[in-house]
C-alpha cells in the first residue's frame, strides 16, 4: 500500500492519516503481519523522492478487527474509536525523569500506532521514464514502446537506459530479456559500464514481437475540420507523441509538459514520471 505526498507540511503534521493507519490495520489483518505502508515524498525544490516504510502495531489489527474504527471527521491525524481506549504514552518531568502517562478516549494519535521500519539511509540513481507497472488507467504497454524510448536515450549509455526498474519488468513479461539477464544488468549498472550491456540493447532494438496489437486514434468529427501541422509546429508536434507514448499521458499533459520544459523533451519527460 502506497501514499504519494507532495511538500513537507502535511509530512510535518503527522506521518500517515487515519485513513491509512485503518487502511494498513485492513490489509495487515488481510495479508499477514509483514504487511508494509511506504510514505513517499517528493522533496520541494529538488529532484529527489524520499521513502519511508512502516507497519502498523499488532494492536491496531486487533482492534480494527472489532469494526470499532473510523478517520475522526474533523482531524486527518486521530483515529475515532466507538468504544473506550486507553492512550498509553511517556513524559519527561523537569527533572528529566519519565513516567508513564495512560489516557482514556476515544480519539488516539495515529502515532501510537504507527512503527517505523529501519532501512539502510542511501540515495538511488534509479530513474523511471518507462511506462508504470501500477497504472490500469493508461493504455497498454506495447513493444513499440521499447523502441521508441530506446531512440528517445539514443545519446545515453546502455547502463544508464536499463537502469530503470519498470523497464527491466516489462523486458522481462514480454520475453525480451530472462531473469538469468538480470545478474548481468545489475553488475553492469553498479560498475556504470556499458560494454557487458552492449549485445542485449542490440537484441532489443531488433526485436520483433510476434504480435503488436494497433493502437488506434479516433477521427475527428465531422464537425471538426482536419488541421495540419505547419513546418514549425511539426517539430514539437514529434516530440509530444513521443512524450505521450513513453510516459502515457493525453495530448494536453504532453503539451504543457514540454512547454513548461522549455521544448526540452527529456525534462517534459520527467515532469511526468516524477
Amino acid at each position: 500500500y502506497q501514499r504519494r505526498v507532495h511538500g513537507l507540511p502535511d509530512r510535518e503534521k503527522y506521518v500517515l492519516s487515519a485513513a491509512e493507519v485503518i487502511k494498513t490495520g485492513e490489509l495487515t489483518a488481510k495479508y499477514g503481519p509483514h504487511t508494509v505502508v511506504v510514505r513517499v515524498t517528493q522533496i520541494p525544490e529538488s529532484r529527489q523522492t524520499d521513502f519511508s516504510p512502516y507497519e502498523v502495531s499488532s494492536q491496531l489489527v486487533e482492534i480494527y478487527k472489532e469494526g470499532t474504527l473510523s478517520p475522526h471527521p474533523s482531524d486527518e491525524h486521530l483515529i475515532h474509536s466507538e468504544r473506550e481506549l486507553e492512550a498509553v504514552t511517556e513524559e519527561q518531568t523537569t527533572q528529566n525523569k519519565t513516567h508513564i502517562v495512560r489516557q482514556p478516549s476515544h480519539d488516539v494519535d495515529t502515532s501510537l500506532f504507527i512503527i517505523p521500519i529501519p532501512i539502510s539511509s542511501h540515495t538511488s540513481t534509479v530513474r523511471n521514464r518507462f511506462s508504470r507497472i501500477n497504472r490500469p488507467d493508461h493504455a497498454p504497454t506495447m513493444t513499440s514502446d521499447v523502441q521508441t524510448l530506446l531512440q528517445s536515450r539514443a545519446r545515453e549509455e546502455p547502463y544508464q537506459i536499463l537502469n530503470d526498474f519498470h523497464l527491466l519488468v516489462f523486458l522481462i513479461k514480454s520475453g525480451q530479456i530472462s531473469e538469468a539477464d538480470i545478474p548481468l544488468i545489475c553488475s553492469a549498472i553498479r560498475a556504470r559500464s556499458s560494454t557487458p550491456l552492449q549485445p542485449l540493447i542490440r537484441k532489443l532494438q531488433s526485436f520483433k514481437p510476434a504480435s503488436n496489437p494497433p493502437r488506434t486514434n479516433p477521427a475527428p468529427p465531422p464537425s471538426q475540420p482536419i488541421t495540419r501541422p505547419t513546418p514549425a509546429s511539426r517539430g514539437n508536434d514529434d516530440k509530444v507523441r513521443e512524450i505521450m507514448a513513453i510516459c502515457h499521458c493525453d495530448e494536453p499533459s504532453a503539451r504543457n509538459a514540454l512547454a513548461a520544459a522549455g521544448g526540452d523533451i527529456n525534462e517534459a519527460i520527467s515532469y511526468l514520471v516524477y
